[in-house]
């Protein structure tokens, strides 16, 4: 379901608006700004309701400083504002999609929060585990699984090591309600032999074919001929390169479609999210809490190459979290090998982005630092959030920025953004 924080000083403020909303969407409350940050330290919500007049942070600064950390959250604020010039000087600082003034009625805070949340949920969805940012090129394989989720037909998943071939695999299975769900290595042949030969139905999903052995391969070809009802649905996955590595048959029979899992250095803008989500996840599975990734350690994690993809991701994120300590998580936390991690995490100045031509999203607008970081952290900010906005669409996303496609296109390969 839709998860909406509320953002208000006044408790009964609060009580009144979860009261509207509670049958809508999962509510999550917050007294003042600096406790919602924390609150999205821990969770994930997809859109932010917060007061304008609090003590400490107001809530335009909570706004937009949300949508520098992750401007896929909607943003919306209730306010007293009245003079055009104050709402639009709100909009161009945080973003803001939705003003609903003071007082407000019950029905058009439901009709705000679900223009900007949506309120179908997606709690059943078991697609909602591969997270990914809507500019990501894991979008269209994500779509492209949903719809032949349904079918018994072969899927063969390719990709790197590690780039979530078993995650898509299981959301493949729940979603077409195919279970029981099995993931096996072909290393062990014996049992891949006989999950082949079980008569139960499900989905099984064979890691590594292109490694399997001559005979087990065979074995596998039989099953696909047999059409047994009974039988389970194979995926299989294979590394890059390993259709050579199958029998010619095998091949043909499995690949009824082929979806191709990109490498995490070739999604740079899932990194962060990804990172985060692995980090709420740890805190909660041993018990901790940490105030969240420095702005330093983002850099670092940035501008990793992630051989291992996610599963290295996975592991730095909870070696930054069991060494932090209950402080912010460091570059040193995550040791991160090679320059250029070391570089982000500690030989820029605090505002400082990468030289021309080097790849890596800049720093927070926020805070001191030149203008030429400033001025490229927010062209990063609007070109992710109008790509977002066209669904990954190039071509309307700089039409709508007012460059040529081809100019998008060299300011997607300077910040490693990317939108395919």
């Amino acid at each position: 379901m839709t998860r909406v924080l509320l953002v208000d000083d006044e408790p009964r403020s609060l009580d009144a608006m979860e009261m509207a909303l509670e049958e809508v969407c999962e509510v999550r409350r917050a007294l003042s700004a600096e406790e919602a940050l924390e609150v999205l330290a821990r969770e994930k919500v997809d859109a932010v309701l917060s007061d304008q007049r609090m003590p400490g942070m107001s809530g335009v600064d909570l706004l937009a400083e949300i949508r520098m950390r992750d401007p896929m959250i909607g943003r919306m604020i209730v306010t007293g504002y009245t003079d055009p010039e104050d709402v639009i000087a709100a909009i161009n600082r945080a973003g803001i999609q939705r003003f609903i003034r003071k007082p407000w009625h019950p029905e058009e805070l439901v009709e705000a929060v679900c223009k900007v949340a949506g309120c179908t949920g997606t709690a059943d969805d078991p697609f909602a585990a591969i997270v990914h940012d809507a500019a990501s090129p894991v979008r269209g394989i994500v779509e492209r699984a949903r719809i032949l989720a349904p079918f018994s037909v072969p899927v063969l998943i390719l990709g790197e090591a590690g780039a979530g071939h078993a995650l898509l695999a299981s959301a493949m299975a729940e979603a077409g309600e195919r279970r029981p769900f099995r993931s096996l290595s072909v290393f062990d042949e014996e049992a891949a032999r006989s999950a082949i030969d079980a008569r139960e139905g499900g989905t099984l999903h064979l890691r590594d074919l292109d490694r399997a052995s001559p005979a087990l391969q065979a074995h596998l070809l039989d099953l696909l001929g047999s059409r047994d009802a009974l039988a389970p649905r194979i995926l299989a996955s294979i590394g890059p390169g390993g259709l050579e590595s199958l029998l010619p048959e095998l091949r043909y029979g499995l690949a009824v479609e082929m979806l191709e899992l990109p490498a995490l250095r070739m999604r740079r803008c899932d990194i962060v999210l990804l990172a985060e989500h692995y980090r709420r996840q740890a805190e909660e599975g041993h018990g901790v809490a940490t105030r969240g990734f420095s702005p330093q350690a983002r850099d670092a994690l940035l501008a990793h190459d992630w051989p291992g993809n996610l599963r290295e991701l996975e592991s730095a994120v909870i070696r930054g979290v069991l060494l932090a300590e209950g402080g912010a998580i460091e570059p040193a936390h995550l040791r991160l090998a090679g320059p250029a991690a070391e570089e982000a995490g500690g030989k820029r100045r605090p505002g400082e982005t990468a030289g021309d031509g080097e790849a890596g999203l800049p720093a927070a607008i926020e805070g001191r630092g030149t203008l030429r970081a400033h001025v490229a952290a927010l062209e990063v900010q609007l070109i992710r959030e109008a790509l977002a906005r066209h669904g990954g669409n190039k071509s309307r996303a700089a039409e709508e920025l007012g460059i040529s496609r081809v100019g998008l296109r060299a300011k997607l390969e300077r910040y490693g953004i990317s939108a395919d």
